[in-house]
């Protein structure tokens, strides 16, 4: 059975068009705000965020979006800076839905990456609670400003969650998953013996620092082994690597259970 890998040609050129899209806006902005004298928001009157923080979030948006461009595989940063982004939004642009959806946004793309694989429920609460927050700072805006806007939010809130559980439902229609994704190294024989051991350290979320030490080699060397495994699997590095191969039960090519799934594969699977 094929695995789904996340980071396919399209998707590729998703990130890629996504990336150039959000990118003219940002060049849009600050062309305005530095030729026009132009402020960032529509509301002045009670924002918290200067003016200079907002230009410097947005040049350095300009060159995480051109970074993007060139290495969509780390898409994750897209996801920091939108949970970023929307700190923003939510501080000084009150009854802006806006905010929420590049808040979720931002997580939805962290969640698709490693992000959440080490203390998880820590995570998840902490960005549960910043979205409180970032939603008790409207306060200072007034009482009747703040309740709409908090109304307005939990509707726009369960409306997007609504769209994205149909979607879900509609995907499943169409795509057959797993839990019992395997990684056949037998289509890799470039890898050595040492190769399959490592893959199966990383898979386990083993640090680079442990794997030397146990095979008494330095950091670095450990590196460069696990950057040429890497090309050979054909993914761009450890978080490309974990997004594709995460949760894989690793089958080594001399194993019978290996040979019966090629042999299946052979026969009944077709592109």
């Amino acid at each position: 059975m094929k695995n789904v890998s996340l980071f396919t040609k399209s998707f590729k050129f998703l990130v890629r068009l996504s990336s150039i899209c959000v990118l003219c806006f940002v060049i849009f902005r600050l062309v305005r705000v530095i030729f026009f004298n132009e402020n960032f928001y529509v509301y002045t009157e009670n924002c918290i965020v200067p003016k200079i923080v907002m230009f410097f979030i947005y040049v350095i948006d300009a060159f995480i979006l051109i970074f993007l461009i060139f290495v969509p595989t780390q898409f994750y940063l897209f996801g920091a800076m939108a949970v970023i982004y929307s700190a923003t939004v939510f501080i000084d642009q009150p009854q802006n839905n806006m905010g929420i959806l590049i808040f979720l946004t931002g997580f939805l793309i962290l969640a698709l990456t490693v992000f959440f694989s080490k203390k998880g429920k820590i995570k998840t609460i902490s960005f549960a609670i910043l979205f409180i927050l970032l939603n008790l700072s409207e306060i200072r805006f007034g009482t009747h400003i703040f309740i709409v806007s908090v109304f307005s939010k939990i509707l726009f809130f369960f409306t997007v969650m609504l769209i994205l559980l149909i979607s879900f439902h509609l995907s499943l229609g169409k795509l057959i998953f797993t839990s019992d994704k395997v990684l056949d190294l037998s289509a890799f024989p470039d890898l050595t013996i040492r190769d399959i051991e490592w893959i199966k350290l990383i898979l386990r979320e083993t640090k680079y620092e442990t794997i030397a030490r146990k095979y008494n080699l330095s950091e670095g060397t450990v590196k460069n082994n696990f950057a040429r495994i890497f090309k050979i699997l054909n993914v761009g590095d450890r978080i490309h690597f974990m997004a594709v191969y995460g949760g894989c039960k690793v089958l080594n090519g001399d194993s019978n259970q290996t040979k019966v799934l090629t042999f299946l594969k052979d026969v009944f699977w077709t592109d």
